[in-house]
């Protein structure tokens, strides 16, 4: 059983947050105490006080409260189902507010795609759906190491400028063992990669879009020839 007890100094920097605004000092030592220096679970008697910012807050406040909420649930393994069902209302109040966020929309093409990922990660969370949902900022970068799921054997997958394909782990990449990565059609994408390549093209993000064809298409093990999804290869990894 979880029991929530917080220090004073976070106590203090929990009173701070304001629907007006909260300075962003106060946010960096909120992750750091929360997330940092706190048991998840325990952190996450921070979700009343996060959900009421997502709600009511200033619109860079309001993700910030979202953000860190949706980090606090994705860590509090084992005792997350507890969680949920002390916090369901808040749990259910960040949902809102997460999802109201991703169906704006996005100012230009590609704009802050860390920020559209993180949303994606907390939505899902909040959810309780695709626990390697985390893995997804991993597209900023557009590479993923991954593990085939019938043989384990590590690689990497790159979808970026210098091409879409597994590989071998290593440098240069025009000496490492390479297999080309098939996209998904999109029209033919269902479940969690059509739900994502959706929300991905309302938020003007292209590029994460391209990748998520992949991410959901078809790649083929660099060491045994093994082929498989490489979500379904995130979702296999502990």
């Amino acid at each position: 059983m979880v029991v929530n007890r917080f220090d004073p100094e976070t106590l203090v920097l929990l009173g701070r947050l304001s629907i007006a605004g909260t300075d962003s000092a106060v946010w960096e030592e909120l992750w750091n105490e929360l997330y940092h220096r706190h048991d998840s679970a325990v952190a996450c008697a921070a979700l009343p006080e996060l959900a009421a910012i997502a709600a009511g807050g200033v619109p860079g406040d309001r993700y910030r409260a979202v953000s860190l909420a949706g980090a606090l649930l994705a860590a509090a393994d084992p005792y997350t189902a507890e969680i949920r069902d002390r916090y369901a209302e808040d749990i259910c109040a960040l949902l809102t507010e997460v999802g109201s966020e991703l169906a704006a929309g996005g100012p230009a093409i590609d704009s802050e795609p860390v920020v559209f990922l993180d949303r994606v990660h907390a939505m899902l969370t909040f959810e309780d759906a695709a626990g390697w949902s985390h893995r997804l900022l991993e597209l900023v970068e557009a590479e993923l190491e991954i593990e085939c799921p019938v043989c384990w054997a590590a690689m990497t997958m790159h979808i970026g400028a210098s091409g879409s394909f597994t590989c071998t782990s290593g440098y240069p990449l025009d000496k490492v063992t390479k297999r080309q990565l098939i996209p998904a059609n999109p029209d033919q994408l269902t479940g969690l990669g059509a739900r994502l390549r959706r929300l991905a093209v309302a938020g003007r993000q292209a590029t994460i879009a391209r990748q998520l064809t992949f991410l959901f298409g078809h790649a083929v093990c660099t060491e045994n020839g093994h082929e498989f999804t490489p979500a379904d290869a995130l979702a296999a990894m502990p």
